[in-house]
């Protein structure tokens, strides 16, 4: 379901960002397009919000990379190089895709990521300050998210794999989910 060359085409240069971003996004374009929602309106690409949640793909991602970057070549380092993360590329592929201009956000490094998203999706909707959002949670099989899910206590998160799930919120209904 996710593999990211049957859901863009290379030219769009998808294939090269990080693995949880691509995850994110098809979630959420399998979810709009369940909806039929983004079809033919084009005043929802102003009027629809992207939350997105993830774990490891956020903060202690790209602190890594910073690190890593400066311990080896610290003149050749580069911001651009670190902040190739999955919690913020999946709204920004999932925007391109549908066309969508209006608010977008991203909850990272933290296990309630993917729930804070939907409950900010949630009270936009019900401020009515947009007519739809779309909230993400996803995160992939990474080595520091097994990392961390060893040394949390009182878990069990053997057999971690790439997962990923999308509500697309409208007013006063779940328009659709995956």
């Amino acid at each position: 379901w996710f593999e990211s060359d049957a859901w863009f085409d290379r030219s769009e240069g998808v294939w090269e960002m990080n693995r949880s971003g691509q995850v994110g996004a098809i979630a959420g374009i399998m979810a709009a397009r369940a909806s039929g929602l983004f079809d033919g309106d084009p005043a929802i690409g102003r009027d629809t919000a992207i939350l997105s949640g993830s774990w490891i793909a956020g903060a202690p991602f790209a602190t890594g990379a910073f690190c890593e970057g400066l311990s080896k070549q610290p003149p050749l380092f580069l911001p651009s190089m670190a902040f190739n993360n999955g919690s913020h590329l999946g709204s920004i592929i999932l925007a391109r895709r549908l066309g969508l201009v209006g608010f977008a956000t991203n909850y990272c490094g933290q296990l309630a990521s993917g729930l804070q998203a939907l409950i900010a999706a949630g009270r936009l909707i019900r401020r009515r300050a947009v007519r739809a959002a779309l909230a993400l949670s996803y995160d992939v099989e990474h080595p520091r998210l097994a990392e961390i899910a060893r040394r949390l206590p009182k878990t069990n998160l053997s057999g971690l794999r790439d997962g990923a799930g999308a509500l697309l919120l409208g007013q006063d209904q779940v328009i659709a989910e995956f």
